[in-house]
């Protein structure tokens, strides 16, 4: 069996296509194509093949990997979850996320930051369903109350909350707007003093 014939990709600039006997084969990126050395005119085995067919697979899937990355950031278990969505072998799948957390693509820490981060600037919520939001995307326990120490998440939220929702004229009553913030996980105690506080600043 003889390469016939190598072509750079059209769609993925970044894709080389492999024609064995005149037909199609395989693909690799430009980066595995280097490190094959691969020329036409080469002879290779079928073992040769699925051994390179293999790796086409799994550039493939770590390209899914970076573009699932580039949309936001991703905890460990969402890249995971999402790998597996994709039918990638366990192997495969767990050779890319140990690449990712080499590369410091994936970093759980920093993806719980960067979302009590977010929730605070667009839709504040209490420390207790950050906390459940952060479980769900399989983030440890240790690691989410670090975080939301460091950020001062609960103060914050509810300043931000507070003053949003004083604007509405339905929640100008403060009784109103203890209920409704105790509803949405913040403690009682924590209301009252943020409000006692607000009073105090206008």
């Amino acid at each position: 069996m003889k390469i016939t014939n190598i072509k750079q990709q059209q769609k993925d600039k970044n894709r080389a296509s492999f024609f064995i006997d005149g037909s199609y084969s395989f693909s690799l990126t430009i980066s595995q194509w280097q490190d094959s050395n691969l020329k036409i005119g080469d002879t290779i085995s079928p073992q040769r093949i699925d051994e390179l067919k293999k790796q086409s697979d799994y550039g493939k899937l770590y390209a899914k990997a970076l573009d699932y990355l580039a949309r936001r950031k991703r905890s460990i278990k969402e890249m995971r979850d999402y790998l597996m969505r994709k039918d990638a072998a366990a192997e495969d799948s767990e050779l890319i996320i140990r690449k990712l957390l080499d590369l410091k693509y994936l970093n759980d820490e920093d993806f719980a930051r960067s979302w009590v981060v977010d929730r605070n600037d667009f839709k504040p919520t209490s420390r207790r369903k950050l906390f459940f939001e952060l479980k769900q995307k399989g983030i440890e326990g240790s690691v989410i109350e670090r975080v939301l120490d460091e950020l001062n998440q609960e103060s914050t939220s509810l300043k931000r909350i507070i003053i949003s929702k004083r604007k509405q004229k339905r929640y100008q009553d403060d009784t109103k707007l203890i209920a409704y913030l105790c509803r949405n996980g913040f403690s009682y105690g924590d209301v009252k003093k943020a409000l006692e506080d607000a009073s105090s600043q206008e």
